[in-house]
Formats: C-alpha cells, sequence, structure tokens
C-alpha cells in the first residue's frame, strides 16, 4: 500500500533516520523519490514551555495510548522492580485504554496495578502539562515502530529527561546521558536499572 501511494510522488518526509532506509530497503521507494528528513510534526513551544524540576523523590511519568506495543507492562513492571528498593518513588501513567484495540491494555489492568501500590493511573486527559510539571523523567518504553513521538518532544520542551528504548522514532531526539537514557526494548529490568541509577 506505501509502494502504490508513493508511486507518484516527488517528495516524501520521514520524521526519523531509519524510515528512509527500510522504505529503500523494501523498494517502497527508488532513486527517483526525494526523502527529506523533519524533526517530527512540531509542537507549540509557548504551551510546553520549561518548567523547574520538581523537589522530592523523583516521580516517573509515562503517557501513551494504552498497548502492549507501546511497553505499558514493562513500565508497570520496572516500577514493581524500582518500588522494591526506593518505596518513595513515584510512578504516573496517563492515557485512554483503547478496549477495541487487540494490543490495548485493559483499564481492569492498569487498575490492578494502581491497587498494587505500585504506580498511580490517571485514565483520560486533555492537558498533559500538568503531568510534565509534576514529573522528574519522562518514559517511553515503546517498541512499537515510532515516527517521532509528539510526547518525547513535548517533555523535552518541558525541561524533562527521557528515558525511552532504542527504537526507530524513540532514539531520535535522545542525547544519551545530556537530555536522556536509551534502553533496549521489551526489557523491563534494564528500563529499572536506568531509573534506579
Amino acid at each position: 500500500m506505501y509502494r502504490m501511494a508513493v508511486a507518484h510522488a516527488k517528495g516524501i518526509f520521514t520524521f526519523n533516520r531509519d524510515d528512509g532506509p527500510v522504505m529503500r530497503h523494501h523498494a517502497i521507494v527508488d532513486d527517483r523519490h526525494h526523502i527529506v528528513q523533519v524533526p517530527g510534526s512540531g509542537i507549540d513551544v509557548e504551551a510546553f514551555s520549561e518548567q523547574p524540576l520538581p523537589s522530592g523523590a523523583p516521580v516517573f511519568l509515562m503517557i501513551s495510548r494504552m498497548m502492549r506495543d507501546k511497553g505499558v507492562h514493562e513500565f508497570a513492571e520496572a516500577a514493581r522492580l524500582v518500588k522494591r528498593e526506593y518505596p518513595q518513588i513515584t510512578f504516573h501513567l496517563v492515557g485512554k485504554t483503547e478496549p477495541e484495540n487487540p494490543t490495548g491494555v485493559p483499564e481492569e489492568t492498569c487498575r490492578r496495578w494502581m491497587d498494587e501500590g505500585i504506580l498511580e493511573y490517571y485514565p483520560e486527559t486533555r492537558d498533559v502539562r500538568p503531568f510534565l510539571r509534576k514529573a522528574s523523567v519522562f518514559v517511553l518504553p515503546s517498541y512499537y515502530r515510532e515516527g517521532l513521538p509528539r510526547t518525547l518532544l513535548e517533555a523535552l520542551a518541558t525541561g524533562r529527561p527521557l528515558l525511552t528504548t532504542d527504537m526507530p522514532g524513540c532514539r531520535e531526539p535522545v542525547i544519551a546521558g545530556q537530555n536522556g537514557w536509551l534502553v533496549p526494548p521489551r526489557d523491563a529490568e534494564a528500563l529499572a536499572l536506568q531509573m534506579m541509577k
């Protein structure tokens, strides 16, 4: 379908450095196509302005669609592992469940994690900025092939370091050790270890 859709395109925009080579490898595009990488769809940097980091124990925040391949289970498992060593650390999970999605994480699962005391779950919001202000680190443990997640850009604009996976799109805005850290996908233990560091 991609091959048909771009057959007569003169230019193709990608959000990360991985998509162009993958499209060439799979013969979706060829030498006739001009690929331009742009840094995402953009965000409102006035709305998402830099905020001071909160005081007190660290708060790890994940904002995402509630899907397995966004790394929701890995976030919860990492929270469980970290809280064994550092019970004062807080984990916030924000996002709407998608019951019709085959990879959707049911709301009951999110509520169970909350009942266990490993995280605080917020099913939906129209404004993520209050959650970003309260966060110390923004986490997206996705193993889904991303374009360039807006949540990562919003977190960076707010002045929050990123903890995300070494996956297309996710790794794009991270300068390791300067504005964030990368961990292997589907690895809750590596995620928890980096959180504890």
